[in-house]
């Protein structure tokens, strides 16, 4: 029954989302007490969140600038729900992607060919988790979301998404440090204009921490 009245918020959230982003807040509150207490499991809450995950990343990716920050913040303060998993998140965020292990068929049109919203929000998303929560590799894992969605992004025509994905770039390198480095060293075929701008950046942040060191 609790996992009925769950869902049930949930839908309203869906049919109100489709006009506004009041249904944002409406999402919210279903995972917050009383209708998301002690009673409902880690489990459902989980269930519900991945079933509805795919719906939710697609229609911020179809909102406009003025409610996109509006939308990332609720939808992220639904995983700030003690019981939510961060990497089912993530693992929503790479939907657009084809992983070259994946033994079926190749479905999805390379990433720096999509729709520029389609790709900026999946990246925007990944960057606020990053910024928020930190990187927790027991969640997820970066090398495939770095490998498969950051560096095509580097490649795509819309300087946003460019942009954000060399953001996401540095915010990886500030968490992990040198391994990314070595990553973005390796990215074959990048413009050299940018590749020196992401290692510039990297630079000075080298430089920002030997100095408050010393």
């Amino acid at each position: 029954m609790k996992i009925n009245s769950f869902r049930s918020t949930l839908l309203v959230y869906l049919g109100n989302i489709l006009t506004d982003f009041i249904g944002l807040k409406i999402l919210s509150t279903a995972l917050a007490p009383p209708i998301c207490g002690k009673d409902v499991s880690p489990q459902i809450i989980n269930k519900v969140l991945k079933e509805f995950l795919p719906i939710l990343i697609t229609k911020i990716s179809e909102l406009n600038y003025r409610a996109r920050d509006i939308s990332l913040h609720t939808l992220l303060s639904l995983f700030r729900h003690p019981a939510a998993e961060i990497g089912n998140l993530i693992v929503g965020c790479m939907d657009i992607v084809d992983f070259e292990e994946d033994i079926r068929p190749k479905n999805n049109v390379p990433i720096d060919k999509q729709q520029w919203r389609i790709v900026l929000a999946r990246l925007e998303i990944i960057l606020h988790v990053l910024q928020e929560f930190g990187y927790d590799p027991d969640a997820w894992n970066w090398e495939p979301v770095f490998k498969y969605l950051v560096v095509p992004s580097l490649f795509h025509s819309n300087v946003d998404v460019r942009l954000l994905a060399i953001e996401l770039c540095i915010t990886l390198y500030q968490l992990l440090g040198q391994e990314v480095h070595v990553a973005v060293n390796a990215i074959e075929n990048i413009k050299p204009n940018l590749l020196h701008q992401i290692i510039d950046r990297m630079d000075e942040i080298d430089r920002i921490l030997n100095e408050k060191q010393v």
